[in-house]
């Protein structure tokens, strides 16, 4: 099974450097945009046609982008 990891971050606008996004607007206001965001996929195995071939799953590395 996958894991996927979704991180929302501000920029500290002083020191550039980003923080973990806290929103005190609610869930569903503009006021709650984060400035990045990451996404993670770990723990995946590609197998759509390798069972049918009788071949084991395909562990793909891990991914990460910003």
């Amino acid at each position: 099974m996958a894991t996927i990891v979704v991180n929302y971050f501000s920029v500290d606008p002083t020191s550039g450097q980003l923080t973990d996004f806290a929103c005190s607007g609610g869930d569903c206001s503009t006021d709650c945009v984060p400035d990045a965001v990451t996404v993670t996929i770990s723990n995946y195995q590609f197998s759509h046609f390798m069972s049918y071939m009788k071949l084991p799953p395909v562990q793909l590395p891990d991914f990460e982008h910003r």
